[in-house]
């Protein structure tokens, strides 16, 4: 597959794009292989008309969610986000839901000024996941905690070097993103609770991702007062 890390987003970004395409043309051949059977089977008798109705209408839903999947792709840009994720909650501001799409985006310019500068950049502290443990994006699902200490340090010398990013209105999202994560670090500093980035793509977040999670992303009201919990 084509290297397109220099693009700006982390080259997984380009992995899981590549990887939904592919998911994509499969689903669809093994669709047509089964509606092709079908008719075959009908031509000799051996099914019935309801039988292919059956077999073609699940054909037709199965191969909509996949399309929709596909189409979704357009959008990805948009919802791609760097995010820091935790041993657990921290509370504090919003990291995972409005922030950290600059930071996707510029992701390969910030790496590149750490390198330049000779401080650690935003991908050693990512981007492993728990929840996603698949070989093909190349993810073990072990996770890898860090001292937010180190995340910190990373984080300050970007916002030390951000006169380095060319484009003054992309300047300022990436600093607005790099401050809040800056204040949610120092929180985890403060709780002494690690933490580790996650690529996210995706605009939203369900209740059984949320049960198999080992960390978290954002406190929930349990979290802030256990005495609330049923």
């Amino acid at each position: 597959m084509e290297n397109r890390s220099s693009n700006g987003y982390p080259p997984e970004f380009y992995i899981r794009m590549e990887h939904t395409r592919r998911r994509t043309v499969i689903t669809f051949l093994i669709l047509g292989s089964v509606i092709c059977l079908s008719f075959y089977l009908l031509l000799y008798s051996y099914i019935s008309v309801f039988t292919l109705a059956l077999f073609c209408a699940f054909a037709i839903v199965w191969g909509l969610i996949t399309l929709s999947e596909y189409r979704e792709i357009s959008n990805w840009e948009q919802i791609t986000r760097i995010v820091p994720y935790f041993e657990k909650a921290v509370p504090g501001v919003d990291t995972f839901f409005n922030s950290g799409h600059s930071i996707a985006r510029n992701y390969t310019k910030l790496d590149d000024i750490a390198n330049k500068w000779g401080f650690p950049p935003l991908s050693d502290y990512g981007f492993e996941d728990d929840y996603l443990n698949e070989t093909e994006l190349h993810m073990t699902g072990k996770l890898k905690w860090y001292d937010p200490e180190q995340g910190l340090v990373t984080i300050n010398n970007l916002l030390d070097h951000l006169d380095e990013i060319n484009d003054a209105s992309e300047r300022i999202k990436i600093k607005a993103d790099l401050d809040r994560l800056k204040f949610k670090l120092k929180e985890a500093r403060d709780l002494g609770v690690r933490f580790c980035f996650h690529l996210r793509i995706d605009s939203g977040y369900t209740g059984l991702e949320f049960d198999n999670r080992i960390g978290r992303y954002f406190p929930t009201w349990q979290d802030q007062d256990p005495s609330l919990e049923v």
